[in-house]
């Protein structure tokens, strides 16, 4: 009985855990939206960060001597995999839909993100409080670093493979940053489209040295990041946070162009929009969307928490 008990709570956790992948690798679809805000909300950041940080000399060492269990253990290997099985499940499934969505019900779409972020910032300040006037320079600093990433011209590179590989360590970096979104970056380098048509349509060559980047990006980035949160911890995140507020305006529904975020868009409000645009604002609609958003980060936030206080309590 205790042994079907301690699976069934095992296969929660998992399960928990492969949602939270995959809430995450939604996120890192979205231009102004962050796969590390997503982590660090839902409480599995730190454990992010140590685990893809553990990738060490060590861990090379290990794997040499061929202990394939201990190697595991030592890189937190339930942990990753079952994560990166939840991005990459919704990464897969939502590439194709997300493309479609952008592109025809981009009101809805946005107001949605808007209200994500909007609660996203609101938990982060709740968690990070700002008392010293230092703390609040790092927030504008932060925030005056996203408006001069989003406002920036896209700087078109072609889509060779180097800027795949290039483009793979940015965002993959940026994922691991709450504030930070991976997406963003690769729409100011112009790319962005290319690899979202890659994974829609599943483009081995452009995905291969994406990945590699990504992977480069990760390893190396992660140890310069876990050493930032052990001496500079609320420094950083304060930072991200005042990123995460910059970036508010990016996901304003009623734009110019509300298909897609891309540099040099003008916001609109509704009725600007229902005059220069010649459609409708869906002005109640998009609020409920902004509300669903909101609401739809604090229920998560609620059950990470929740899950916490019961992990402390057992332990």
């Amino acid at each position: 009985m205790r042994i079907n008990l301690f699976g069934n709570v095992l296969r929660n956790i998992s399960l928990m855990l492969f949602l939270k992948g995959m809430a995450m690798g939604a996120a890192d679809m979205i231009p102004g939206v962050s796969g590390g805000t997503v982590a660090l909300v839902t409480g599995i950041y730190r454990e992010l960060i140590t685990s893809i940080r553990s990738f060490d000399s060590r861990a090379i060492k290990l794997l040499f001597i061929g202990d394939i269990s201990v190697v595991w253990r030592h890189v937190n290997g339930t942990f990753l995999s079952t994560l990166l099985a939840g991005i990459l499940t919704s990464i897969i499934m939502l590439s194709k839909i997300i493309e479609y969505i952008m592109k025809n019900y981009g009101l809805f779409m946005w107001s949605f993100f808007s209200g994500i972020i909007l609660a996203s910032v609101v938990l982060l300040f709740q968690r990070y409080r700002v008392v010293h006037l230092c703390q609040l320079g790092y927030v504008c600093l932060g925030a005056v670093a996203a408006l001069v990433v989003s406002n920036s011209p896209a700087l078109n590179f072609s889509a060779n493979y180097l800027v795949m590989f290039l483009a793979g360590v940015v965002a993959f970096c940026a994922m691991i940053l709450p504030g930070i979104s991976g997406s963003l970056l690769l729409v100011s380098m112009g790319v962005y489209p290319t690899v979202l048509s890659a994974v829609a349509h599943f483009q081995w060559d452009i995905l291969i040295f994406f990945s590699l980047g990504g992977l480069v990006g990760l390893i190396s980035f992660s140890r310069l990041l876990s050493k930032l949160l052990v001496y500079h911890e609320h420094s950083l995140l304060v930072t991200m946070c005042g990123f995460l507020m910059g970036s508010l305006h990016l996901v304003w529904p009623w734009k110019d162009s509300s298909a897609v975020v891309s540099p040099g868009f003008i916001n609109l409000s509704p009725s600007q929009y229902g005059v220069l645009i010649g459609a409708d604002p869906h002005t109640n609609m998009c609020l409920l969307f902004m509300v669903l958003g909101l609401s739809f980060v604090f229920v998560v936030n609620t059950l990470g928490l929740r899950q916490s206080e019961q992990q402390g309590m057992e332990n």
